[in-house]
């Protein structure tokens, strides 16, 4: 794939909307994933909602209050977890409670131009 068409693809889906449908998929439940990310159901349901449409594929199947993940969600699902997975070591390690047991200190409150080996 060229870059321009990444670059296509990935503007049709933002970070957000990715993190909601994570965590919908990881819990199979609007209203659980609602809570963990601080939502209300109705925003999430809006979020999967105009994800599929900017794919044009159903994500999960839905049935009264039960949510699966259809084909395409669970191959997505299989990208975005790992990712997300990633970006959270990644960020775990810049973090100040990880460099302070290094042996980084924050020198002030705007890291990263204020870190500092002690």
């Amino acid at each position: 794939m060229r870059r321009t068409e990444t670059t296509d693809v990935l503007s049709k889906v933002p970070v957000t909307q990715l993190r909601i449908f994570e965590a919908s998929a990881r819990r199979n439940s609007l209203q659980a994933a609602a809570a963990e990310l601080h939502l209300t159901p109705s925003a999430v349901s809006h979020a999967i909602r105009k994800m599929e449409r900017a794919l044009g594929v159903m994500l999960f199947e839905r049935s009264g209050r039960n949510l699966n993940l259809s084909a395409e969600g669970e191959a997505l699902m299989r990208h975005v977890a790992p990712a997300f997975a990633e970006l959270r070591r990644g960020i775990e390690l810049v973090s100040p409670a990880v460099l302070s047991c290094c042996g980084c200190i924050p020198r002030r409150a705007s890291p990263p131009n204020g870190w500092y080996r002690a």
